[in-house]
């Protein structure tokens, strides 16, 4: 199952950078559970969610909730994932707390895309 799993996220991951130009903010979900934005709205599992991000005034924060009989572990990490360990539900972007910075402006007008992947698992049952 989990080879399943790694084999679905790297072709969701190879699927969305093909199919996009600009700086893109992609949320992926597997399985488990969802993730609620903000401003973008929700993202289910078995999805990839494209937000295009025009300037530093963006600003959206994504929480990530699990199914029934799911729990939330972390963020994945990797190159271009964003709150990547991080073991908080909630990733926040606030963009606009960065606006003038070169380095930010920079990104955002690049041909960027960046990642927002939760990792869900599985509640083991309970036993008596």
């Amino acid at each position: 199952m989990r080879e399943r799993i790694k084999a679905g996220r790297f072709l969701l991951i190879a699927c969305v950078v093909t199919l996009i130009a600009g700086c893109k903010l992609a949320v992926i979900v597997v399985e488990g559970g969802e993730v609620r934005s903000t401003g973008t709205g929700t993202c289910a599992a078995a999805s990839v969610c494209v937000t295009e991000v025009s300037d530093t005034s963006f600003s959206d924060t994504f929480t990530a909730i699990p199914n029934q009989g799911w729990y939330f572990e972390k963020w994945n990490a990797g190159r271009n994932f964003l709150c990547g360990d991080s073991t908080d539900p909630s990733c926040a972007l606030p963009l606009e707390t960065l606006a003038g910075n070169s380095v930010v402006e920079a990104l955002v007008a690049s041909s960027e895309v960046f990642y927002l992947m939760p990792v869900f698992k599985m509640a083991e049952p309970v036993t008596d």
